[in-house]
C-alpha cells in the first residue's frame, strides 16, 4: 500500500528550508522530520498487527529511507522477459529508467512498513485467494485466508498526528539548522 499526502500552507517553511545553505542540510533536516512524523502511524501499526505462528510481525513495522521497487528494477525486469533473458539490454533499460526518473523523484522519501523479514506482511494486511496449491501440496485446496488490515487502520488513526508533526518537526529543524548555520557564519568572520 502506498499513501500520499500532501500538506499545504508551508510556503514559509519551504522558504526557510530553501534559505540553507547546503542542499545535504535541507536533505537531513526533511529526512529527520519526516522519520519523526512516520513514528506515530508504526507505533500504532505495531501495536495493531496480529501476533500469528512467527511471532515477528508485531514489531516489525519500521520507518525508514529504504524504498524498495524503484524505476530501474521494472524495466530491467520487464527488458529480461521481453527479450529472453538478454542481460545487456535489461541493464541498458534499466540504467534509461533511472535517468529518466532522477529529476523525478521527491527529494526526500520516508517509508513506513514491515522489515524485510515480515515480507508476508502483504498477505496479512489484504489476505489471499483460494487456490490449488503446487510443490509438495501438489493439488489440494488452500482456503485462502481473510484479511488482517493493520498497516491502513494505523494510518487512518495516526495521520493527523502524522501530518502535524511534519510541520512542528520542519520548524523545529529548520531552526536549529539555521541557528548552527549562523554559529559557522560567524565564526568564520571572525
Amino acid at each position: 500500500m502506498k499513501v500520499t499526502a500532501k500538506v499545504s500552507g508551508l510556503k514559509e517553511l519551504e522558504a526557510a528550508l530553501m534559505g540553507l545553505d547546503k542542499a545535504a542540510t535541507r536533505k537531513t533536516v526533511a529526512r529527520n522530520a519526516l522519520k519523526k512524523a512516520g513514528a506515530p502511524v508504526a507505533d500504532r501499526a505495531n501495536e495493531m498487527a496480529p501476533v500469528g505462528a512467527t511471532r515477528r510481525l508485531k514489531g516489525s513495522v519500521i520507518v525508514s529511507t529504504k524504498i524498495e521497487g524503484e524505476a530501474g528494477k521494472a524495466a530491467y525486469a520487464k527488458a529480461m522477459r521481453a527479450t529472453a533473458g538478454n542481460k545487456a539490454l535489461a541493464t541498458k533499460a534499466m540504467r534509461d529508467a533511472r535517468r529518466a526518473a532522477k529529476g523525478t523523484m521527491p527529494p526526500v522519501m520516508m517509508f513506513v512498513g514491515p522489515v524485510a523479514d515480515a515480507f508476508y506482511a502483504k498477505f496479512v494486511e489484504f489476505g489471499t485467494a483460494p487456490r490449488i496449491n503446487g510443490g509438495q501440496f501438489a493439488g489440494t485446496k488452500h482456503p485462502g485466508t481473510r484479511p488482517q488490515p493493520f498497516m491502513r487502520p494505523a494510518w487512518d488513526a495516526m495521520q493527523d498526528v502524522a501530518l502535524a508533526r511534519i510541520t512542528d518537526e520542519l520548524r523545529d529543524q529548520i531552526m536549529r539548522a539555521a541557528k548552527r548555520q549562523a554559529t559557522r557564519r560567524a565564526k568564520a568572520n571572525g
